[in-house]
């Protein structure tokens, strides 16, 4: 059997090819980017596709109080999931790593983007598709359910959580 890792990494977190970001490049600006920089930040509720075409960004959680790198970013990588087309607040904040240069497509970009072009649409759908699945994942590793073992409707709960495959394992507390 193959590891599934690879097809989910290519599939999640595609590179885009220069003909690709030609394509997208009509539907956003262009900008310079110096370390530091803050691309968007925690709970903004409006943000845009950032295209990394020089340089590098960093994907940070500021959930725990402090900045906890999530993921690095190059060349033709992008940020995004299916937030940015509902108007999601974002989770995470996105900061440049190193000087370059990004393509910023704001969300009516993607849409116009997304509707027009098939094959922008089929990888940045999907890679989003991807990157909220993970999310998810993340979200059901970190729940915690509070109640007696005897509760109908928690074991309901938890064999629902399980049959969607959101659950790596269970862990029960006992008092």
């Amino acid at each position: 059997m193959s590891d599934p890792q690879p097809e989910f990494q290519r599939q999640a977190f595609p590179v885009l090819t220069g003909e690709q970001i030609a394509l997208l490049r009509p539907f956003g600006e262009v900008r310079p980017t110096h370390a530091g920089d803050v691309l968007f930040e925690v709970g903004d509720a409006t943000y845009p596709l950032v295209v990394v075409l020089a340089g590098q960004t960093t994907i940070v959680d500021r959930s725990e109080g402090s900045d906890l790198p999530i993921a690095t970013t190059g060349p033709g990588e992008f940020n995004g999931e299916i937030g940015l087309l509902t108007s999601q607040t974002v989770f995470a904040a996105w900061v440049v790593r190193e000087p370059g240069e990004v393509l910023l497509v704001p969300p009516a970009g993607v849409h116009a983007a997304i509707e027009t072009i098939p094959a922008l649409s089929d990888v940045l759908i999907t890679a989003f598709a991807w990157r909220r699945q993970l999310l998810m994942r993340v979200a059901a590793a970190s729940l915690t359910l509070i109640g007696p073992d005897s509760s109908a409707s928690l074991m309901r709960f938890l064999r629902s959580l399980e049959s969607h495959d959101c659950l790596d394992h269970v862990l029960g507390a006992r008092e």
